[in-house]
């Protein structure tokens, strides 16, 4: 009986995984690049696709994902309650709304926003992405990131039962 995957059918999935590893280091930076810049301009599409929900979260049901079970379970929201309609604000050009929703949704779509510009800046210039990672992303970030999460969560809270 053969095998279903032949010893040249492994040849040439090799010969594709090597391409990336043969191109030069300015080359896998806009080819990093731009999976970075689809990726968050797919991300901002569908948030600016979005209608934000009035309540301050409960957009993401829009795209058929399921109620909070954190919310419903426990009455308060969870850490991320209201990120995707933050994004949908934010994206829309509703700042201030979005910041009022999920401070910390309306920080991460700006920080996506940056990303789409510095991505571009790279597919043109071809600058390397590795020494500017190295110096943003440190313990300090993610603390800064995880402080930030939590300082959002208790102001969701806050608000949703400031107004229940």
């Amino acid at each position: 009986m053969e095998h279903p995957i032949s010893v040249q059918s492994i040849e040439q999935n090799d010969a594709r995984l090597l391409f990336f590893f043969r191109l030069d280091r300015r080359a896998k930076s806009r080819l990093i690049a731009a999976m970075i810049l689809i990726g968050c301009c797919t991300l901002l599409g569908v948030a600016a696709w979005l209608q934000p929900s009035s309540e301050g979260m409960g957009t993401h049901q829009q795209l058929g994902l399921a109620p909070c079970g954190f919310y419903a379970g426990f009455g308060i929201p969870c850490a991320t309650c209201g990120m995707t309609t933050s994004f949908a604000y934010a994206a829309n050009g509703q700042l201030w709304l979005a910041f009022q929703t999920q401070p910390m949704g309306a920080v991460l779509c700006l920080l996506t926003a940056i990303t789409v510009m510095i991505s571009i800046w790279t597919l043109y210039s071809g600058m390397l992405l590795t020494p500017m990672l190295r110096q943003i992303w440190r313990p300090r970030t993610f603390l800064f990131l995880a402080v930030g999460l939590l300082l959002s969560w208790v102001y969701k809270i806050a608000v949703v039962l400031m107004h229940t």
